[in-house]
């Protein structure tokens, strides 16, 4: 996964990150422990928040996962739409490049 090797590379305390599950209950039964692998094989200290109605409306359309949304230090929307596309490590480095 691009996201860890970022991580590996810069440092665990160059981004804040946290997981949203959103997709837990809509694709069959939901599993805690799937959900924690996944989390703790990025990194386990990315807090893992659930599907809330106020997420799903601040978000959508979410339709697929992975969806990435990267904010800047003031909270605007620098990158996602909600589409399900995979970013590179290099893509992530451009864009909090460009956002200093």
């Amino acid at each position: 996964m691009e996201l860890r090797q970022y991580l590996h590379a810069h440092g665990k305390d160059s981004i804040g990150i946290i997981g949203v599950s959103w997709a837990e209950d809509r694709f069959g039964d939901p599993s805690e422990s799937r959900l924690q692998r996944i989390a703790a094989f990025i990194d386990p200290k990315i807090p893992v928040v659930r599907e809330t109605d106020d997420l799903v409306k601040a978000f959508s359309p979410l339709e697929q996962v992975p969806a990435n949304f990267v904010y800047n230090r003031s909270g605007k929307l620098i990158y996602g739409d909600g589409s399900p596309k995979l970013m590179t490590k290099k893509q992530l480095e451009g864009l909090l490049a460009g956002s200093k």
